[in-house]
């Protein structure tokens, strides 16, 4: 039988194969050859194939809900340490854990295990705002990167607890991968966070701008984490001046808006395994087909191979790289705009609406 063969009559297409097989670190095995044949009713469908079709030293990111309290106790005292289960009663009984099907299958044995989740990810519990160790949490303390849905759950967050510092924007779209799970495109919000002591919108309007682009390139990813973990200490006070040091940068926000940009959404998400992606490992004009589900982030949006090149520059706009501040043809943009640099465009239009904004650093 060949490896095509394998698909007409399995549970499963081969495009969701692909993308579970990304998600698992492509330890899943073909259809045809499942390891295992672990059932219950507690399994959600994608829990159920991933966990039969990955080798059986291979662990899943699993996230698993209880009816009674008990539950989370339970299970960690089922699988050990190895498994490194994170435990919660609040606000559900829940626990998470990298398991084998063997210790999945015991934990399903459980009287209280209600459900089980495929559960990749930072943090486990952010889906339900359970944040035990701060909305975005240090990296040794996270289990993944953090996720571009989960940073819009923190920026909530921190918004309704420190409305005096933080204000969240969403300023546009980007052009959005194609997601295979909905069946349609998928563009993203452009998020702007302001941080300052917001004592009144004339105040706000005089104070300097220093703008910092948060992983322009989406597959490089310290900006991002920096920027989100830094609005949290700052906005909670616990953020020092230089590592070590006891000075504290919130008393400069008397005079200073701090602006984080989240500048490439699409290739951040695209390495979720509901999107292809990789189509930019060759570099621009190869024709590359894009892979499904690799689990890749990108350095371009989903239109754009580099959208770095995106932005004006003072004296310089290369028509070549689709600019986002483009001359205009009988007051009209030219269609591409809209169609491969909407996110670009959209942060031009939002940022000259400031007024001080003189200042900035690109976090790649």
């Amino acid at each position: 039988m060949s490896n095509d063969d394998r698909f007409d009559d399995a549970s499963i297409s081969r495009r969701r194969f692909f993308q579970l097989s990304a998600a698992t670190g492509a330890a899943l095995t073909l259809p045809g050859n499942a390891v295992a044949d672990a059932k219950t009713e507690a399994f959600t469908a994608e829990y159920q194939y991933v966990l039969n079709h990955t080798p059986e030293a291979h662990t899943v990111p699993t996230l698993v809900r209880f009816d009674d309290p008990s539950g989370p106790t339970a299970m960690e005292g089922l699988v050990g340490g190895d498994a490194d289960v994170r435990t919660t009663t609040e606000p559900e009984p829940a626990a998470y854990g990298k398991l084998t099907t063997t210790e999945a299958q015991a934990v399903a044995d459980l009287p209280s295990a209600s459900e089980f989740q495929f559960s990749p990810g930072s943090n486990p519990f952010w889906r339900i705002d359970y944040y035990p160790l701060g909305v975005f949490p240090e990296p040794r303390r996270a289990v993944d990167y953090t996720g571009f849905e989960q940073l819009k759950d923190g920026l909530r967050v921190l918004e309704d607890r420190y409305p005096d510092r933080i204000r969240v924007k969403n300023v546009g779209k980007s052009p959005g991968h194609y997601n295979n799970a909905t069946d349609r495109p998928d563009p993203k919000g452009m998020y702007v966070v302001e941080l300052t002591n917001f004592d009144s919108e004339a105040d706000f309007e005089d104070k300097e701008k220093v703008f910092f682009s948060c992983s322009l390139h989406g597959l490089e990813m310290a900006g991002r984490e920096t920027g989100a973990r830094v609005l949290e200490n700052t906005a909670r006070s616990s953020e020092p001046d230089v590592d070590g040091s006891d000075a504290k940068v919130e008393p400069l926000l008397d005079d200073v808006v701090v602006i984080m940009g989240f500048t490439n959404p699409d290739g951040w998400a695209v390495r979720n395994p509901q999107y292809d992606s990789g189509w930019q490992l060759a570099g621009p004009g190869t024709g590359t087909p894009r892979a499904p589900a690799a689990p890749l982030y990108e350095r371009g949006n989903a239109e754009v191979y580099d959208t770095n090149r995106q932005y004006p520059v003072v004296g310089y706009i290369d028509p070549a790289h689709y600019p986002a501040a483009p001359a205009s043809y009988d007051g009209k943009e030219p269609s591409y705009v809209t169609e491969k640099v909407p996110d670009a465009k959209a942060l031009v239009d939002f940022f000259q609406e400031y007024e001080n904004l003189n200042y900035g650093a690109d976090l790649h």
